[in-house]
């Protein structure tokens, strides 16, 4: 009995596609065995679906197949954007440091004359830190802005980056936003 051939037939050289070798880094290669086991794709697959979305519409830098003034209006439309969120972010914390600032002035001053009293005459107050009230984030609502940025393109240490610049609350209500807690959140809700 005779044995089939399995190889793929070309008619021609120019259908016949090109073999590339590379270099990854371990992590890097184990990352992409796991994402192609867990989508059921092929990593010779994953890579050309990767190649093709990054050098047509993907790029995040927006250099595809763009010209030099499609970059400078992809580059000048998000320094604007990026403009706009700052000023919010800016004007978010004025509001809370004119919140700090009365409540401090509010405990400084004195009887109805307005005179502001002297240490001598005043019980010792709670630090400035005390009066900003704890604000928990829902979980919802982090959850799902974290996963829209991650599905975008972001990682960890830029989702963290950005929850932080846009004074997004942390869960407990305290601390700050670090990519390992980001990543953390990530796994827990990818099981």
């Amino acid at each position: 009995m005779a044995k089939l051939d399995k190889r793929l037939k070309y008619q021609n050289d120019d259908e016949k596609p090109v073999t590339i070798s590379m270099r990854l880094p371990k992590e890097l290669h184990a990352r992409l065995e796991q994402y192609a086991t867990q989508h059921r794709q092929s990593i010779s697959e994953l890579l050309r679906d990767g190649l093709e979305w990054r050098l047509a519409d993907g790029d995040p830098r927006g250099l595809g197949a763009a010209s030099t003034k499609d970059d400078e209006e992809y580059y000048m439309r998000n320094t604007a954007n990026a403009l706009a969120d700052m000023r919010q972010v800016l004007a978010r914390q004025e509001a809370q440091i004119q919140a700090i600032v009365q409540a401090l002035e509010r405990q400084t001053t004195g009887g109805s004359n307005g005179l502001v009293a002297s240490t001598a005459d005043t019980a010792p107050t709670a630090s400035p830190v005390a009066l900003v009230p704890r604000v928990k984030a829902d979980k919802a609502t982090v959850m799902a802005r974290l996963w829209q940025m991650h599905e975008s393109g972001l990682d960890s240490t830029q989702i963290a980056t950005a929850f932080q610049a846009e004074g997004m609350p942390t869960l407990k209500g305290t601390g700050q936003w670090h990519s390992g807690t980001v990543r953390k959140l990530l796994k827990a809700a990818s099981k």
